[in-house]
């Protein structure tokens, strides 16, 4: 599989004798496109743009889907208002749950369910916004491990970051909201935006 569009900005040191790897200096934060654009085999695979795990992506796709679910509930004749909460239970499984203080919860959630391109959109919202904590942990290791000048200060940068290089970080929690202002994605209660 051809990927050589996809590259990666963490070039890791090599460490001389047994010292600990640093990572490259790259000079300055690396400002990086929120799409990487795929060639060759990859493109066939995966299509041809790759959607990066940012908080704008994340709220993009929610807008995108809220967009799909207005119209659905708009062509069966079901209310917009109240709002209400769909939530991605088995993140391995396209279905969604749709949970609110409304008796027409079980008609909305078929209605999204019956639409696999629908579904998927809310999943795709819902897996890229789940991504972001961690990423955004691992870059501000990133930045105090390269700030970070002794072997002692290593040391406690690397205790404080113990959760991340051990693979145990925190859940995530991720809300996605259906209301007056369509479907909004929530990042441990922040609203991603785009």
């Amino acid at each position: 599989m051809n990927v050589s569009a996809v590259g990666s900005i963490y070039l890791a040191e090599k460490p001389a004798g047994n010292a600990r790897p640093r990572p490259a200096d790259a000079g300055t934060e690396a400002t990086a496109s929120t799409q990487v654009r795929l060639s060759g085999a990859a493109q066939e695979l995966l299509g041809s743009v790759l959607l990066l795990p940012t908080r704008a992506n994340a709220a993009r796709l929610a807008f995108e889907a809220g967009e799909a679910i207005g119209a659905k509930l708009d062509a069966a004749g079901i209310p917009r208002e109240p709002g209400f909460a769909l939530e991605i239970e088995d993140p391995n499984s396209a279905h969604v749950t749709v949970k609110g203080a409304r008796g027409d919860t079980r008609a909305i959630e078929d209605l999204i369910n019956a639409d696999p391109k629908l579904q998927m959109a809310v999943h795709n919202a819902y897996a890229i916004a789940s991504q972001i904590p961690s990423i955004d942990r691992a870059l501000q290791y990133d930045k105090e491990y390269r700030a970070a000048r002794t072997p002692a200060e290593i040391d406690r940068v690397n205790a404080r970051y113990a959760d991340l290089l051990g693979g145990r970080m925190p859940p995530t929690a991720i809300a996605l909201d259906y209301g007056k202002d369509g479907l909004v994605v929530k990042i441990n209660g922040e609203a991603a935006q785009a």
